[in-house]
């Protein structure tokens, strides 16, 4: 009789981490071809076509619901807490097949707060999925270039961030599809905007480009925009219609499979040429990834490390036109094989751990906290690539395969039970951490 086949474990390295990490799952976002028929003529296509997972998310409420995205494809799985069984809920394809998804973020319906699902990617529309009912709301178009990252406005879950290859980032009002506020121009990126993440004050925005770039911009003058949006209804400000009447265009839905009963808005949005900070001094190359720490800026290249560092900037000017770049207080999270653009990295809920994928198929976890309190003292002038520290690594996984890692992501609030990495290959690996505890508060790097 055939030996039973046992799980594989991780190659791991203790060094703080309560308990360690097994392969739970290994999902196929892709569902296996069909054999041919008997007696017909199967070709085979030349060469090996990648299929890589560019982004993954939690769903911040249910942890156990999240959501994967691969070409035209995006499925949703549920992981059961007590069994530890994954079930597909819902896979979507876009009909274009020449659509595919580079970011996917969850929000939810400000009337019904049920779940929505936003995806975007290659072709620069932003699509808005209702999960519970199997539809789609509405697309948001306005980027004329791919929309490489999406995220959520901390304290209204209504405004989206997006950032795109037309060198801009975009500010939009999921409720009615309005582009409120958009950041390009004399001053903005002057090439594909990679990344970018709201501060958990949500007055700011942090974004990293393709020209070696990370610009902070200050939203405080659009508070009142941000926080009461225009809403179907209500007639928006400066609204584009030639019309004699001035009434506000309303195109109702229906096309392209969207949900009838809702209604969007047009009009032009506010252009923010000046953003308050700017830099060149952390990375040389492409900026593929970045993210608030607090007051603290987490940022990624193709340089093998991930940058911990301080931007010192007036926060009472809203625009300036000479941004300044001074920075400080830096922390190098280094890691190998990671010389490739487009890996991104991940942070916990807690502010506490951070972890990366590379090109063999690991992925490196580090405890921030330790990191921050390590005795070694960084010169306030000193240049970032001249700082060296230890790295506060404390685990090393290693997928089966060597396939290369994309994209990660923590289960989310106290349950950080799982780990997800997206593979190249269409793959979701889900790894399972044993004998998990509560982790403490994540440090408070305002102070």
């Amino acid at each position: 009789m055939p030996k039973k086949c046992k799980r594989k474990r991780s190659e791991i390295v203790e060094n703080g981490l309560t308990g360690d990490y097994t392969l739970l799952a290994k999902l196929d976002i892709f569902p296996p071809p069909l054999a041919p028929l008997p007696g017909t003529y199967h070709r085979k296509k030349k060469g090996k076509k990648t299929k890589p997972v560019y982004s993954i998310a939690f769903n911040a409420r249910r942890g156990e619901y999240f959501a994967a995205t691969c070409l035209n494809r995006v499925r949703i799985y549920r992981i059961f807490s007590t069994t530890h069984k994954i079930h597909p809920v819902a896979p979507y394809v876009d009909p274009n097949t020449r659509e595919h998804f580079y970011a996917c973020v969850w929000a939810y319906d400000p009337i019904t707060d049920l779940p929505w699902l936003v995806i975007g990617g290659e072709l620069g529309v932003i699509s808005i999925i209702d999960v519970s009912k199997a539809c789609l709301v509405r697309r948001l178009r306005g980027h004329i270039g791919p929309v490489h990252d999406l995220k959520i406005h901390p304290k209204n879950p209504s405004i989206l961030l997006s950032t795109s290859g037309d060198c801009s980032a975009r500010i939009w009002d999921l409720s009615t599809g309005n582009c409120l506020l958009q950041f390009s121009g004399q001053n903005g990126h002057k090439n594909q905007v990679l990344s970018g993440d709201f501060h958990l004050d949500g007055m700011r925005i942090v974004t990293g480009s393709m020209d070696n770039t990370v610009k902070i911009w200050d939203l405080t003058p659009y508070n009142d925009l941000l926080t009461n949006p225009c809403s179907p209804g209500k007639k928006p400000e400066n609204s584009t219609n030639p019309s004699k009447n001035k009434e506000p265009k309303i195109r109702s839905g229906g096309e392209d499979g969207e949900r009838k009963d809702t209604k969007t808005f047009y009009k032009t949005p506010r252009q923010i040429h000046y953003p308050n900070f700017s830099t060149q001094r952390v990375h040389r190359n492409y900026v593929d990834c970045v993210m608030f720490f607090s007051d603290w800026v987490l940022s990624k290249s193709t340089e093998n490390e991930i940058v911990l560092w301080k931007p010192h900037y007036s926060k009472e000017i809203s625009y300036t036109r000479v941004a300044n770049d001074d920075i400080s207080d830096a922390a190098v999270f280094r890691t190998t094989n990671c010389k490739i653009w487009y890996i991104r990295f991940a942070v916990d809920s807690w502010m506490k751990y951070l972890a990366v994928g590379n090109v063999s198929g690991e992925v490196k976890i580090w405890n921030i906290q330790s990191k921050l309190m390590s005795p070694a003292a960084v010169p306030e002038q000193s240049p970032v690539r001249g700082n060296e520290r230890d790295d506060s690594l404390v685990t090393t996984l290693k997928s089966p395969g060597a396939v290369p890692i994309r994209n990660l992501a923590f289960s989310p609030q106290q349950n950080h039970r799982y780990i997800l990495c997206g593979t190249d290959d269409g793959k979701v690996l889900v790894w399972k951490r044993k004998n998990w505890k509560r982790p403490d508060p994540g440090l408070n790097t305002s102070t």
